[in-house]
């Protein structure tokens, strides 16, 4: 279907961007792919769409939080014109998180598969887990609970 071939789409493109729009990428990406993961049509068609969808936000989640973690660590000195303005734009919306949390618990395991590769790529990507952090907010409980329920 053409959803599904946007949504993957999407995720290939967000795999290979090299410069994303910090508010397009939260207000616009994020929000659509969120919403695409969330329907809860019985057929196999929408969870192949779920499928894409986790993996296209998983690929937004982990961009987000690269760009975030290299801004948080340039050198004060460095990041006083443009990385410091727009190293906060980088934080990723908590609904994102929550939605990747519900993907852990996702009754088809390809689509929890994707969740949980997103939150392996994240964890190994953003070695300091910073306060506020992509990285701080997945290392909880819930996301720990439903990363052993998949075993």
């Amino acid at each position: 279907t053409l959803r599904l071939r946007l949504v993957t789409l999407l995720a290939l493109l967000l795999r290979n961007a090299t410069l994303l729009d910090a508010a397009f990428c939260h207000e616009l990406l994020m929000p659509s792919l969120i919403a695409a993961l969330q329907q809860r049509a019985a057929t196999e068609r929408a969870a192949r769409v779920r499928r894409r969808a986790a993996a296209a936000l998983g690929e937004a989640v982990y961009y987000s939080a690269a760009v975030h973690q290299d801004h948080a660590s340039a050198k004060p000195a460095e990041s006083s014109g443009g990385a410091e303005s727009s190293g906060g734009a980088w934080v990723v919306p908590e609904a994102a998180l929550v939605a990747l949390v519900a993907a852990l618990r996702e009754d088809d395991w390809q689509t929890a598969a994707y969740a949980a590769k997103t939150v392996q790529n994240v964890l190994l990507r953003c070695t300091a887990a910073r306060e506020g952090s992509v990285a701080d907010a997945l290392c909880c409980a819930p996301v720990l609970a439903a990363l052993i329920s998949l075993l």
